[in-house]
């Protein structure tokens, strides 16, 4: 793979298949955007050259066509996940900000040294609504699970 640099734009020439298929020689240009940036500088960013999308994007990823993410459709991990690991992982994450390890510990929590109180009790709140929406969701999950087998038996 090659890539040269000329003003406003990156030039790629690279060799690319799909399974099964022969070798094809890749060469197109990927439009530099530029766009300034608040505190003074200039920010740089691809225009994403997938047919019909032309989005200005920080990175491009490789396949035939370097494209978005949205063009290859690639998903973050955490969105693979089902709602009710999500939600539970949220609350794990404000637990250790809490420097709390089990779960509904919030009555008796004392506040961290050098947190405020309105962020304390923010946290707590936001504790106790992900930990009961991550029940709340397995809870639905596993009624639908009891329906599958109830119906295969």
């Amino acid at each position: 793979m090659s890539a040269d640099v000329k003003a406003g734009a990156v030039q790629l020439r690279y060799r690319s298949r799909q399974a099964g298929e022969d070798w094809q020689d890749m060469n197109y240009t990927v439009r530099l955007l530029s766009q300034p940036c608040h505190l003074g500088g200039v920010r740089q960013w691809f225009e994403c050259p997938a047919r019909g999308c032309g989005k200005r994007v920080a990175i491009l990823y490789g396949g035939q066509v370097f494209a978005c993410r949205h063009c290859h459709q690639l998903v973050y991990p955490s969105q693979r996940q089902p709602k009710w690991q999500r939600v539970l992982e949220k609350a794990a994450r404000i637990r250790t900000r809490l420097d709390c390890e089990r779960v509904f510990d919030g009555c008796g929590l004392a506040k961290p040294k050098g947190m405020h109180e309105k962020t304390y009790r923010k946290l707590l709140e936001e504790l106790m609504e992900c930990e009961a929406a991550g029940l709340y969701e397995m809870r639905k999950n596993l009624l639908i699970l009891k329906k599958h087998e109830c119906m295969n038996t």
